[in-house]
């Protein structure tokens, strides 16, 4: 791994994590308050729309860095982050 790749993919993971804490709040309110006040569709397509997001930057930065590590990790990182908050907020199925 080169320096521009280990580089890539920690702006990639910053970045990205900043996009699902921008659009979405906790898994705890996707739990109990988006539940209860039936909000649970806007919720899963602002999920979508972080997952969406976290790739086309993960693209972008991996293409900017000239690396497929980069694109790679990003998107990976992207969709860990997509199952860790649907599996938490209870947003699965």
């Amino acid at each position: 791994m080169e320096l521009k790749d280990a580089v890539g993919i920690g702006i990639s993971f910053i970045a990205e994590e900043h996009i699902f804490t921008y659009l979405l709040s906790s898994p705890f309110t996707a739990r109990n308050l988006v539940k209860e006040k039936g909000d649970v569709e806007a919720v899963k397509k602002d999920l979508l729309l972080s997952l969406i997001l976290s790739f086309a930057l993960a693209i972008i930065l991996g293409a900017f860095f000239k690396s497929k590590a980069t694109a790679i990790s990003g998107a990976l990182f992207g969709l860990l982050l997509y199952y860790v908050y649907a599996w938490r907020g209870e947003l699965l199925g």
